[in-house]
């Protein structure tokens, strides 16, 4: 498994626990003070330093990504760039479409979004996604303990069919 986005290294050290072999990667990894996050913390499980284009060179890994960071890009890229690569299975903990998870574009690649919801509902702070294709299909979901107000889920995505990629056959889809 690669775990992109790993922060601390919590979930790839229970993973590791567990017998699965687990790469970890962040943008800045603790205990670096670059780390807006856990600067100065020390982590869990070895984490390496790195961005969304290492999804490219762990094509033959499930991606996993736990929290990622709301209204910031680096998820999104990296689920395209993993699809592009010939990755095959995405794993998700989060929140959905509108939650503190990821971003519009992350949720439309993931196939999550019925329509773009800055122009549907006239959201001037959220980007447009009506030109995203979904490379993904949710196959699995789950609920997950949580903290309190939080609605945390695991969701597992395989490459979507190319019948289900375009952006107007998913809404088409979804309203039926």
């Amino acid at each position: 498994m690669l775990e992109l986005g790993a922060g601390t290294g919590y979930w790839a050290a229970l993973l590791a626990r567990r017998g699965v072999d687990v790469v970890a990667y962040d943008v800045a990894p603790p205990p670096s003070l670059a780390n807006a996050w856990f600067a100065g913390v020390q982590p869990w499980h070895h984490i390496h330093p790195g961005d969304e284009r290492v999804v490219e060179k762990w094509a033959e890994r499930s991606l996993l990504l736990v929290w990622p960071t709301r209204n910031e890009t680096w998820a999104s890229d990296a689920v395209d760039r993993y699809h592009a690569a010939g990755g095959h299975h995405v794993v998700f903990v989060g929140e959905g479409p509108g939650g503190r998870t990821g971003d519009s574009g992350f949720h439309a690649r993931l196939g999550e979004t019925a329509a773009c919801i800055a122009c549907t509902y006239g959201v001037a702070d959220m980007a447009c996604t009506c030109g995203i294709d979904a490379h993904w299909t949710r196959t699995f979901r789950t609920a997950l303990p949580r903290w309190d107000g939080a609605e945390t889920m695991l969701h597992v995505y395989e490459p979507a069919r190319a019948d289900e990629r375009s952006s107007s056959r998913r809404r088409e889809r979804r309203n039926r």
